[in-house]
């Protein structure tokens, strides 16, 4: 099954003659790819460099913040590095390959359990066909990709970076020893906060400063407020959620607190699982007139431009995609304390900060905000500055190459 601009290699039986050459076949096109590149590079008339190949796996089964930071670090990953996508969701593997058309892809069986042998020897035999320079799995919580993680590390001189994109903990003692073990022998872990990396330290018992960091960032793009763009906002909101519908991101808190704040209307670009307990809990307050479920949509950054406030309710996160999308848009932006969010927000001059499962405060800070012009256009102003200093793609993904060269070297 092959796609005229990538190819995509479907791997549903685990190990048998059919799944060896698909993964041959896909091995061949990487070098085949090498090969090109080396060409190019001798008719430019650079010396070609050794390619450093890369593995990137991920477990998630649905685009969320975790996928976001990993289509930003492949759109712009230097094409020395070359890459092979593998996971176990289809839909993921494409969205993920579509911002990096020069990837191969890989999807294998899901891995649930250690008693799982099909689909542990399908990894297995995936991971050493395309026999990677490095590893690199984005785990989108604590106990992701731990199977996939100690297959890997069966393999001789397997070099596996782990990347947490979530402090949220590992879903069980058995996973919080095999985490622990694990992350012994990785060349690098990897969190997008310090915050974010204390905790999964504290989490796994690991060493204190051993998983290092490097924030999350997005693209510098243009704005483009007062543009056609602005058309957007459909309901004539003025503040706006960008979220998957998930518990864990405290989307229920914040339609309280628009109960709680009857002048403010509501816009929440996202889906999820959730949809039809908020839908209810909407129509329980009453406030179905005053809040728009948008769903999801291609780029909710060109949209965020057209609000005046951003806010961010969640119950835990690790360093919010959403949050710093919204401070790269030039509007202010309102957080609850949760993860590394306060090494992004300055609370009271780059935005606010609020507690956590608290409807009443954060509908004041709301209120507070949208009443006051100058206070908010201040904060957006600050905000951006701090984004475009921190917190651009093009800071993140040098961290990265500088990341793997250090682990190859």
């Amino acid at each position: 099954w092959a796609n005229a601009s990538r190819g995509v290699v479907h791997l549903r039986k685990g190990v048998g003659p059919a799944a060896v050459a698909l993964i041959a076949a896909a091995d061949a096109r990487r070098q085949l790819q090498s090969l090109r590149g080396a060409r190019a590079s001798a008719a430019s008339g650079a010396a070609p460099g050794p390619a450093t190949t890369v593995l990137f796996y991920t477990d998630s089964t649905q685009i969320g913040g975790a996928e976001s930071v990993a289509k930003n670090l492949l759109r712009e990953l230097d094409e020395r590095f070359e890459v092979t996508i593998v996971g176990i969701d289809d839909h993921v593997v494409n969205e993920l390959g579509r911002v990096r058309p020069s990837a191969n892809q890989i999807v294998l069986p899901a891995l649930t359990s250690r008693t799982d042998v099909a689909a542990m020897s399908a990894h297995r035999a995936a991971f050493r066909r395309v026999n990677p320079d490095l590893f690199h799995f984005n785990l989108a919580e604590g106990s992701s990709c731990q199977w996939a993680i100690l297959v890997a590390q069966t393999i001789r001189g397997a070099n596996i970076i782990a990347v947490e994109n979530s402090p949220m903990g590992v879903r069980s003692e058995l996973s919080r020893k095999l985490k622990a073990g694990a992350a012994k022998r990785f060349a690098a872990h990897v969190a997008v906060g310090d915050r974010a990396a204390r905790l999964v330290e504290a989490d796994i018992g690991a060493a204190s400063g051993s998983v290092e960091v490097i924030p999350n960032a997005v693209p510098v793009l243009p704005h483009v407020r007062g543009t056609e763009a602005e058309v957007a906002v459909v309901s004539g909101a003025r503040v706006v959620a960008v979220s998957r519908f998930d518990p864990v991101k405290g989307l229920d808190v914040l339609l309280r607190a628009v109960a709680l704040a009857d002048t403010v209307a509501l816009d929440i670009i996202g889906d999820g699982p959730e949809r039809a307990a908020l839908e209810a809990l909407i129509s329980e307050l009453g406030i179905e007139d005053r809040v728009t479920l948008l769903g999801w949509c291609e780029d909710a950054r060109a949209r965020l431009e057209s609000y005046d406030l951003f806010v961010l309710p969640s119950r835990l996160e690790g360093m919010p995609m959403s949050l710093i999308e919204a401070m790269h848009a030039g509007i202010a932006v309102i957080s609850t304390d949760v993860g590394s969010v306060r090494e992004v927000v300055e609370d009271g001059v780059s935005g606010r900060v609020v507690a956590p499962e608290d409807p009443a405060g954060l509908a004041a800070a709301i209120s507070e905000l949208l009443a006051d012009d100058k206070a908010r256009s201040t904060m957006a102003e600050a905000g951006l500055a701090r984004a475009l200093e921190r917190f651009s793609s093009t800071k993140n993904v040098a961290a990265y190459e500088a990341l793997y060269d250090r682990v190859l070297s």
